[in-house]
């Protein structure tokens, strides 16, 4: 395949990358080349560290021709080792250490490496028989000879292999594939130049190091004057914590497999708008490039390994997806049968049409059907294993997470696989839970309420239809009324708590639902020809009104109004408490914009099944509850947590008038990025979760405040990982958020048992930390016990409790960052009061935390006829204060 003729302008392959890495050296020594959870190298550093690996592999025999085993955990001694290893005209075989030992052991027979680079950490199995270089020592003694000057063009030719690859091929075998320093100098720079690297870019690596695309993440940066990211395992498995990564570190391109980032997008993440993704290793659907669509542009990248990682790439939208053009460089002294179809388009792009064999892909590796390939050869990991999961289920199947350590090759994962969900594994502690017995026929086709819903109609609101969470989407044209229209209707008909009606039946409230052709009704308004002010009063009028006309018994719980405006058009959605969270509203926004857009162009529905309700969960639980006994251990752990150490929380008034909105404050309080980045990363260096310590903080300070030995909040969480079911809540609609009263003995380690929290002293997080964890395990059934329980004696005894009278909700990053893609996208306005003013706080003290522009932001709502601004805000000084020392404590910094 021969590239389109076109100006080559500074490209050229003949310059080696370790000498392309030198020349930014030379130009910003001290800007920083590459990070990792440890800490950063300046290019001084780097070249330096290089510098001295290549001393000391010159050492043990390395020169051109030979090849270098890089057995290295991802930390900075990675890029170093690499570099090293080009310097010398070496070729580098790296050796991801999570794969199993008899992989390795296979690859470094097949590679005779001169010498295997390893870390205390990734220490080679003696059996290989080759000789080891341990960079850490080699580092701190290596020999004062000179080194190889950095970049010093003798030691290497063009064509020279630079690194060895080994691919599964097409019968699961690894083969080798050598790949020449012209081929991986020649992409970077193309690299470079067509997608606009530039010094103050950040490049977060997140393939494993034995793939062809970690060349592309490593390296890429260096050549740039960027700064390489390198992370532990860690966050790389929960990709909630790796969106957050992102944002904290300030990435401006990331690469992976579609599948990755459908994991990621599919926990609510949304691309920054800095943000530049390329794709690469599986095709590349439309559904994923909208749902990247925030990011700054959207990449396609193919090609064999052979081609130096890819020989075609485009820049691509979900209504346009390419392969693109040859890339400039690509010879064609080399043609390779790839088995993918393509057709070319008459602007030379390339339309991909499959595959003419019955290979198929795997985390960008291919292998045939029916080959009994092990997972782990072909790069999977532990984050694999749950995109794997995650697109069987959309697929209608069903594998479980553990399923690829348990049987980790192609047929004996396809016996894992089941058309059905399992049963919910027995983490509760609870009987089994009988059939449902016959219901009343007046209680037929309704569900029983949740426990958020029950703690709702407990507070004894009036004007209980006026509590609300709005949607505003500016839009980029006037949408089709009809296909609109049509659209929502569809949510509801997937989503069947849009539809709900609060009934009275039998002597309870039930939920019934109703028809979702009527379920979420659309007002049509044109503010055309209005002036920008006039068009926002008719936009906030109509805002109040539609606030008033949500009917809990008769519906709707939900309204739209779109809104016709000659600087640009809005779409307002408004949905009552009782059947949306945070979740919910990511699900909504997410599945409009989807759904709009394959309506809009007559494209079948690609949202596939439905996922579980919350009215069949409602009924989960209800059927819990009802299978419970009135003696369990789950009710005797609640009971015996040190309630007896609560003091209330202190007021100057204790009226329930004094917690009315009017007499409502707010106090903001922030950390620094830094200070907040060494709290939500303790995770790496501690046995202790940010959340650990923003819980043992802010009991730690409310105790003191109330001059107690205990302390108890109510915590939100906004996860939907419920151990009471197998079904996979994560999509679904409704008020899942659960909260749960956490009874804490904070005291200082050796004060005596009850005594009050001495002001100025550090709790014991060891003590806290297991309180906390004794607390997760129990917490999912509290709302079970607490609400559903039939027996008034178990609901009465917890009843009784003291109430908690601080709220904390840690919303981390995201929650709020709706993701939405064309033709919508969010804004702010006003949208009228979400609540009436005459609805109290429920807490003399709500405290919500975010984490925003690498800030963490506390929120202390309180009342000034309850709390005079100064103690609450020596209350918050002395949280935060203990935040700190705690993270500081946690970490031994």
């Amino acid at each position: 395949m021969s590239a389109p003729a076109g100006p080559w302008g500074d490209l050229d392959p003949t310059v080696p990358v370790h000498a392309l890495v030198a020349r930014q050296a030379a130009t910003t020594p001290r800007a920083v080349a590459v990070a990792d959870a440890t800490g950063r190298w300046t290019y001084a550093e780097l070249l330096a560290a290089a510098d001295a690996l290549a001393t000391r592999l010159a050492r043990a025999g390395v020169g051109p021709g030979h090849r270098v085993g890089v057995h290295l955990p991802r930390r900075r001694t990675l890029a170093a080792a690499l570099l090293a290893t080009l310097q010398l005209g070496a070729a580098y075989v790296t050796l991801d250490p999570t794969h199993p030992a008899e992989r390795l052991a296979l690859l470094t027979r097949d590679a005779a490496p001169t010498v295997l680079v390893h870390a205390a950490e990734t220490r080679a199995d003696p059996a290989l028989n080759t000789p080891v270089l341990d960079v850490d020592e080699a580092l701190t003694t290596a020999p004062g000879s000179d080194p190889p000057a950095p970049g010093a063009p003798a030691a290497a030719t063009p064509d020279t292999p630079a690194y060895v690859l080994y691919t599964s091929g097409s019968t699961g075998r690894p083969k080798r594939v050598l790949l020449p320093h012209r081929g991986i100098s020649g992409i970077l720079q193309y690299a470079r130049a067509t997608f606009g690297l530039r010094p103050d870019d950040a490049v977060l690596a997140l393939a494993s190091p034995s793939v062809d695309f970690a060349a592309l993440e490593v390296l890429l940066p260096l050549v740039s004057g960027g700064t390489l990211h390198l992370l532990d395992r860690r966050p790389l498995q929960d990709p909630a914590e790796l969106g957050a990564e992102v944002a904290d570190r300030g990435i401006t391109f990331l690469m992976g497999t579609p599948s990755m980032f459908d994991t990621l997008t599919a926990t609510g993440w949304v691309p920054p708008r800095r943000l530049t993704v390329l794709c690469g290793g599986e095709t590349l659907r439309a559904a994923t490039v909208a749902a990247l669509a925030p990011a700054r542009a959207v990449r396609n990248l193919y090609g064999p390994t052979e081609t130096s990682v890819f020989s075609t790439c485009c820049r691509v939208t979900p209504d346009d997806i390419t392969l693109g053009t040859p890339v400039a460089g690509t010879t064609g002294r080399t043609l390779y049968r790839t088995g993918d179809l393509g057709l070319r388009r008459p602007d030379g792009r390339i339309d991909h049409r499959g595959r003419a064999d019955d290979q198929v892909e795997i985390r960008g590796h291919r292998i045939e059907l029916g080959v009994h390939e092990d997972f782990f050869t072909i790069g999977g990991d532990s984050l694999s294993a749950l995109r794997t999961a995650a697109r069987c289920r959309r697929a209608g199947l069903h594998l479980d997470p553990r399923a690829p350590y348990e049987a980790p090759t192609v047929a004996r994962l396809a016996a894992r696989l089941r058309t059905e969900p399992a049963g919910p594994p027995p983490t509760t502690g609870a009987p089994p839970v009988p059939a449902r017995p016959e219901e009343p026929a007046a209680l037929a086709g309704t569900a029983p309420l949740l426990p958020t819903q029950h703690r709702f109609f407990g507070r004894g609101f009036g004007e209980i239809g006026h509590d609300n969470e709005p949607l505003l989407f500016a839009v980029d044209h006037c949408l089709d009324r009809t296909a609109l229209a049509r659209c929502l209707t569809r949510l509801a008909d997937r989503h069947p708590a849009l539809t709900s009606r609060f009934v009275e039946l039998a002597g309870e409230r039930r939920v019934r639902p109703g028809d979702p052709a009527v379920a979420v009704p659309l007002e049509w308004h044109d503010h055309t020809g209005l002036d920008e002010a006039a068009a926002d009063r008719a936009f906030t009028d109509t805002a109040r009104r539609l606030h008033h006309r949500l009917d809990l018994r008769e519906g709707p719980v939900c309204r739209a109004a779109y809104f016709r405006r000659d600087g640009g058009d809005r779409l307002l959605l408004l949905l009552h408490h009782l059947v949306c969270d945070g979740v919910t509203l990511h699900t909504l926004a997410e599945e409009l914009s989807t759904l709009y857009r394959e309506t809009a162009a007559g494209l079948d529905d690609t949202l596939g099944p439905p996922p579980p309700s919350a009215l069949g969960y409602a009924r989960e639980l209800q059927d819990l509850a009802d299978a419970l006994p009135r003696e369990t251990p789950q009710l005797d752990a609640w009971l015996r947590l040190p309630w007896d150490g609560v003091r209330p929380f202190p007021t100057r008034a204790e009226d329930p008038g004094s917690l009315a909105r009017p007499h409502l404050r707010t106090l903001r309080t922030s950390l620094d990025p830094r200070t907040a980045r060494t709290v939500r990363t303790v995770a790496r260096s501690s046995p202790y979760t940010t959340e650990d310590l923003l819980i043992a903080a802010v009991a730690r300070g409310v105790a003191e405040f109330s001059g107690a030995s205990a302390a108890c909040l109510d915590v939100v969480r906004h996860g939907r990982l419920s151990p009471l079911t197998a079904s996979d809540l994560s999509r679904t609609v409704g008020s899942l958020s659960t909260i749960t009263p956490f009874v804490l003995d904070t005291a200082a380690e050796g004060t005596p048992p009850g005594a009050p929290s001495a002001a100025g002293a550090l709790p014991d997080l060891r003590a806290l930390s297991a309180q906390i964890g004794r607390l997760h395990a129990i917490e999912h059934v509290w709302g079970v016990l607490r609400h559903l329980h039939r027996d008034p004696a178990v609901t009465g005894r917890l009843a009784a409790l003291p109430k908690p009278e601080v709220y904390l909700d840690f919303r981390g990053t995201g929650l709020h960052d709706v993701p939405v893609g064309p033709p919508f996208s969010l804004v702010t306005g006003d949208t009228g009061v979400t609540r009436p003013p005459t609805h109290p706080q429920p807490y003399p003290l709500e405290i919500r935390i975010d984490v925003a522009d690498q800030r963490l932001d506390l929120n202390w709502k309180f009342s000034l006829r309850r709390n005079a601004e100064d103690d609450v805000r020596r209350l918050a000084r002395r949280c935060t204060e203990l935040l700190v020392r705690l993270a500081e404590s946690a970490t031994g910094a």
